[in-house]
């Protein structure tokens, strides 16, 4: 369950990695908040709103963005405003016909990641790494 999972993250020191979607996902996370509050939040494949973001920047939350960051205008402005040592990007999408992610498409995340933020392709591969050094420091060696 969630809050057994919250329990082994806190115990192991690893990051609690969410992706929230369906009916009433979104509630059911938040009053649960008490068993997360001191655990790296990372919010996987992040696709909600202004007021969700906010939620999250409060609490000091990451916000992963995939290739939907490319084609969603609400997304962008999310990403662009959000603090930049809490952005992370990844590839992962939903299964789809016709629809394929390679590990590779993770650059083009990137690219529209830095053009959002007016960074250079150096300034963000530096930023994520950071940040990727952060939300996972057990992977990064820190």
């Amino acid at each position: 369950t969630f809050l057994a999972q919250c329990r082994i993250a806190h115990r192991l020191d690893l990051p609690l990695v969410l992706h929230i979607d369906g009916d009433g996902a979104w509630d059911s996370f938040v009053e649960h908040e008490a068993a997360f509050a001191s655990l790296r939040v990372v919010r996987h494949y992040f696709t909600g709103g202004t007021s969700q973001a906010e939620w999250h920047r409060e609490r000091g939350h990451f916000l992963s963005f995939g290739n939907l960051l490319a084609r969603e205008p609400r997304l962008r402005e999310i990403a662009r405003r959000y603090p930049a040592e809490l952005l992370l990007i990844e590839t992962d999408s939903y299964p789809l016909p016709g629809r394929s992610t390679e590990p590779a498409h993770v650059v083009g995340v990137g690219e529209t990641l830095a053009v959002l933020r007016g960074w250079t392709l150096e300034e963000a591969r530096t930023q994520l790494a950071v940040n990727t050094a952060a939300a996972f420091p057990a992977m990064s060696g820190s």
